[in-house]
């Protein structure tokens, strides 16, 4: 069982480059979001990234 919230899948994988960075995916239904993360980035920022994205777009959809 995955991440998810407010009905949104989190996934997050590494990504084959040189940097080792990684990629963030917020996927509902069809649509699809994805960032590429540095791996210095801290996980519990990750995490706070993705959960302020979710709520803009959760946001963005009531108003359409």
């Amino acid at each position: 069982m995955g991440l998810s919230y407010k009905g949104w899948s989190i996934n997050c994988k590494p990504l084959k480059d040189n940097e080792k960075n990684w990629q963030l995916e917020l996927e509902k239904g069809e649509i699809l979001h994805t960032w590429t993360i540095h791996p210095s980035m801290a996980l519990g920022s990750v995490e706070n990234f993705a959960y302020d994205r979710i709520d803009e777009y959760v946001e963005d959809l009531k108003k359409a």
